[in-house]
This record gives C-alpha cells, sequence and structure tokens, in this order.
C-alpha cells in the first residue's frame, strides 16, 4: 500500500494477469466505490469517465453471461451429437448388414442402395498333406538334401528329423518351419542315415497331417 503522505499516481494494472471474468468483478467494485467518491462525484469529468467505464463493464458483464450460456448449450449440444451420431453407426452396421445379404454378392445391387461394395476374399483353399519326401546326399559332409511337392493350401511348412531311426521310441527333433520345400539336413556324422517328415501348414495356424517318414542318409 502506498504511504498517504506522499505524493502518489494511479498504477494501471487494475487488469494485470487477471481473466475476463475476473477482471469484471474488480471493475464492478471500482464503480462502486467511484460512485460513493465524494471528490468523484464532484468532478464532472471524473463522473463522467466512471459513467462511462460502469456503462462498458455492464456490456461486458451481459456478454460474458452471453457467452457462458452459449457455453453450456454447446457442451450439451456436442454431448447431444455424439450420442446421436453413435445411433447413426448402430443403424448403418445394421443397414449394410441387410444390404449385404440382399445383394447376395451383387456389386451393382450394394451401389445402388447407397454403399461401396468391395471383392470378397475368396475362401482359403482346404490344406492338404505333403504327398512325399526326397532325399538325397548334401554337397557337404555329414549333410542331405530334403525337399518336396508343393501342398495346395500351404502357406508354410513344418519339419521334423529322427536321428536314431532304429530306436525301440524314436524320438523326433523339430527344425524350424518355413516357407520354402527344400531343406540341408545336417546329420551326426558322414553316412548317417535319419529320417524325416513334413507337415503343411495353413495361414491360420492349422497343420496337416505328417507325411510318411523318408529315410536321408547324409553325405
Amino acid at each position: 500500500m502506498s504511504n498517504p503522505t506522499k505524493p502518489a499516481t494511479v498504477r494501471r494494472s487494475l487488469l494485470a494477469r487477471k481473466s475476463i471474468a475476473s477482471g469484471l468483478t474488480t471493475l464492478v467494485a471500482t464503480c462502486n466505490s467511484g460512485a460513493q467518491c465524494p471528490e468523484v462525484q464532484a468532478s464532472p469529468i471524473a463522473s463522467q469517465a466512471l459513467v462511462a467505464l460502469q456503462k462498458a463493464v455492464t456490456t461486458a458483464s451481459s456478454a460474458l453471461a452471453t457467452k457462458e450460456v452459449a457455453a453450456l448449450a454447446f457442451a450439451a449440444s456436442t454431448k447431444a451429437l455424439t450420442s446421436n451420431f453413435r445411433s447413426v453407426r448402430v443403424a448403418l452396421q445394421t443397414y449394410e448388414t441387410v444390404v449385404a445379404g440382399l445383394a447376395g454378392g451383387s456389386a451393382t445391387i450394394i451401389t445402388h442402395a447407397g454403399l461401396i461394395p468391395r471383392d470378397q476374399k475368396a475362401p482359403p483353399a482346404t490344406l492338404t498333406a505333403v504327398a512325399v519326401v526326397h532325399a538325397k546326399p548334401g554337397k557337404r559332409s555329414a549333410e542331405a538334401i530334403v525337399s518336396w511337392p508343393a501342398a495346395p493350401g500351404a502357406t508354410g511348412y513344418a519339419i521334423e528329423v529322427c536321428f536314431a531311426p532304429q530306436a525301440p521310441n524314436p524320438v523326433w527333433t523339430p527344425l524350424a518351419s518355413g516357407t520354402g520345400r527344400r531343406r540341408v539336413v545336417k546329420g551326426s556324422s558322414a553316412g548317417a542315415q535319419f529320417l524325416v517328415r513334413v507337415a503343411s501348414l495353413g495361414s491360420d495356424g492349422t497343420q496337416a497331417d505328417w507325411s510318411a517318414p523318408q529315410m536321408a542318409t547324409a553325405m
């Protein structure tokens, strides 16, 4: 607070760092103080300036109130629109389903109904087992080359080997699956024999029956 014994001037920071609403509240108090100030009321110029300020504050306060009402209405209308458009989506899905059944695959009917047609995906081919596995010695020591023909519907192949084919209970060891139809398999030693079997894999992860085991001889 300034020292009343020293000369002073008006600090022009009444609205500094205030929002419009807070500033108007402050100015209402200022106008009320001015209306009760004898010096202001006794001065034609000061009283006229106060009247102008009061009028401006009243007009701005009215505009603020209108804005607040509009903001509430906007929030309510936005919420209603979101809810209504959600219902639109549900109704559209129902319409699309009905038209799809009505069209029976006809792009013309779908277009005439105001919708966008798209080509149907062909059903996946029936997954069949690998018919036969071929094996021959590899180019390097202890290696054998295994190959097999394509199996309809297959998108990949699983392969297993049994390195002890003469054992009473053969143990099958899985190798990494892949899309290729040729595999180099390394045996335990040069001339070693082992069994190989292959199974086709579908795009949905299904696996067909294993092929008949094929004896392979390493180089």
